[in-house]
């Protein structure tokens, strides 16, 4: 079997992938803040209308979830109900998975 030569990365390769890298951390971090802000937005209207409203709880999450999925497609007009259902499943996918697994965020010694 024949090795093939690798290309060592230089340094100036090494700082390059290392600005690209804080780049793309850096864009996350302002998308993060930026989806934050406008799901607690979100919330606060949703909840100030459920709040007001004497409909039942059921029926009131029945009428959200079509209204999303409406809007979901309504936003993504190019795509097909199909592909739409598959980001709303994905969505609720993760939810469960967050809430079955909870991400650890205090740090435990072994010591």
């Amino acid at each position: 079997m024949v090795g093939s030569k690798k290309k060592k990365l230089t340094e100036k390769d090494l700082k390059d992938m290392e600005e690209y890298l804080d780049k793309l951390l850096d864009e996350n971090q302002v998308l993060g803040e930026r989806c934050k802000d406008f799901l607690d937005n979100l919330r606060g209207h949703l909840l100030n209308e459920i709040n007001h409203s004497d409909l039942p709880r059921e029926l009131l999450i029945y009428i959200i979830q079509r209204e999303f999925l409406n809007i979901a497609k309504s936003l993504l007009q190019d795509k097909a109900l199909e592909q739409v259902l598959i980001i709303s499943h994905e969505a609720i996918a993760d939810t469960i998975k967050d809430n079955l697994y909870p991400q650890i965020t205090e740090k435990v010694s072994l010591h």
